[in-house]
């Protein structure tokens, strides 16, 4: 029997294209429909919360001092490097708007990504699904915008198809552009380590010898050595900057975020009881997709994907200690935590259609509220 979709490299990308445009199509239709303004409108609209620190950037480089125009207790130190470097020459050399280089790079980026992501997946059914979530799910229009997502889940999917084949310097490279993308990349480490020490376990090694096998190998002691480049390459940066190296962690007071407990405000957005005001709603949700994440992270370490599991595990307990806000966007852009669920909604083929449905209407709520810059469940 002939599978639907073919899994063929130069078709999957002919066909994976395509759902990108028709995921583009899509909303912006609905951006027509409930605004009645054009093209152009359509792409600035994409810009809003984040974007502007990140408009910032690649227009005028970080902050010298604290303050911006309209945040004088703000600087933009906390966002990462990595996606404004790839989007400056877009807009100082192409002279493409901040809005338009974001949208043009973030979909070349979620293409590419969905594009070679298929040797993570054993079955085409739940590569294909993870495909058309991408392109047509809720989360598309984040993958659309000037935002770091869709840069994430394409250097995760790199690391882990480098950790996959033993790859382990190539995963150190990929780590290191993870760690200078958001700071929650750098915790790939671990996910290396865990990698490692389940391909050491499974080679007959014993875990007492584990040091002696990382020390032993010049490429995997170098992969380490190399996995955290990116993270300090900012810090370094940013002590010549301002002569603070963690200036991006000391700015987030000024987001309302420092250190807490990492459940401790998700117990406490449920601890009385279910809530159907706005503040309240908010913060449900924020908890909620906390649990969802730390609910596939323990089904991708129960079939035995540790590196995937560590990695998302720790990013969501990370941005938990910092704040519960957000959570709903950071859980999105773990990549191994939505192909863990398309291969658990695609075994049936009802739940597979249905998944693609709830899916789609999803993408239509969610680009109405982020046009309306009232989608707060981000």
């Amino acid at each position: 029997m002939r599978p639907i979709l073919p899994a063929e490299p130069s078709r999957r990308v002919f066909l994976v294209v395509g759902f990108a445009l028709v995921g583009i199509l899509v909303r912006y239709l609905i951006f027509a429909l409930s605004k009645d303004e054009n093209f152009s409108s359509f792409i600035a609209a994409h810009c809003v919360y984040d974007c502007g620190s990140y408009t910032s950037i690649i227009e005028g480089g970080y902050n010298l001092a604290i303050g911006e125009d309209d945040q004088p207790q703000r600087a933009n130190w906390a966002f990462f490097p990595a996606y404004p470097l790839l989007a400056w020459p877009m807009v100082k050399l192409l002279g493409l708007s901040p809005a338009l280089a974001g949208f043009v790079l973030s979909n070349l980026l979620i293409i590419v990504a969905a594009t070679i992501s298929r040797p993570i997946f054993s079955k085409p059914e739940s590569y294909w699904l993870f495909v058309a979530t991408l392109m047509v799910g809720p989360f598309s229009v984040l993958f659309s915008s000037l935002y770091t997502e869709s840069l994430f889940v394409l250097l995760t999917i790199l690391t882990v198809r480098s950790l996959r084949r033993g790859a382990y310097l190539a995963a150190g490279g990929w780590i290191a552009l993870l760690s200078a993308t958001r700071i929650t990349g750098v915790l790939m480490v671990f996910g290396l380590l865990a990698q490692v020490a389940a391909d050491h376990h499974s080679s007959g090694g014993k875990w007492r010898t584990l040091p002696n096998r990382i020390f032993a190998d010049a490429n995997l002691l170098l992969a380490f050595l190399v996995a955290p480049l990116g993270l300090f390459a900012y810090m370094a940066f940013l002590y010549g900057l301002t002569g603070d190296p963690v200036a991006f962690s000391h700015i987030q007071r000024s987001w309302g975020r420092g250190f807490d407990l990492p459940f401790a405000a998700v117990l406490d957005a449920f601890a009385n009881g279910w809530r159907l005001d706005y503040f309240g709603l908010l913060r449900q949700s924020w908890a909620l997709a906390a649990m969802i994440g730390l609910g596939l992270s323990a089904a991708l370490a129960w079939r035995g994907r540790y590196a995937e599991a560590v990695f998302c595990a720790l990013c969501i307990i990370a941005s938990l200690s910092s704040g519960i806000g957000s959570m709903v966007r950071f859980v999105a852009g773990l990549a191994p935590l939505g192909m863990i669920l398309c291969e658990l909604l695609a075994v049936k083929h009802w739940k597979l259609v249905m998944t693609l449905v709830l899916a789609l209407l999803a993408d239509a709520v969610v680009t109405v509220g982020w046009f309306n810059k009232s989608m707060f469940l981000m």
